[in-house]
């Protein structure tokens, strides 16, 4: 016979004891900058430019933790341009190349309590 309590080591069958969350993802960065005058009497400029970045990831979370890892490609067409211009400059070297293509790969975990 059964009184109908149950043990509280009983296996409840309708709920998983562990569970893993994974979330893909991946972007396309598009970065668009105008032409830049280096003086102020606009005698030379940079040119304007445009650099297309790319970048992929994943997250996974099981029980209290999360695992994320991911890739990323900057400049991924290798332009060349002028990453930053120092107007004014008196001795005429206005500008100062930019990054050329360029990777990184990361992965981080975290414990959450």
């Amino acid at each position: 016979s059964s009184s109908g309590a149950v043990q509280s080591s009983a296996n409840n069958s309708a709920a998983p004891s562990t569970g893993l969350f994974s979330q893909p993802y991946a972007a396309i960065e598009l970065r668009r900058i105008s032409q830049m005058f280096a003086d102020d009497r606009n005698s030379d400029a940079a040119e304007g430019y445009t650099i297309v970045n790319l970048r992929a990831g994943v997250e996974q979370r099981a029980s209290n933790w999360r695992l994320s890892e991911f890739i990323r490609l900057d400049n991924a067409g290798n332009t060349r341009y002028a990453g930053s211009v120092i107007v004014n400059e008196t001795n005429g070297r206005f500008f100062e190349p930019g990054a050329r293509r360029n990777w990184t790969l990361g992965v981080s975990a975290a414990l959450g309590f």
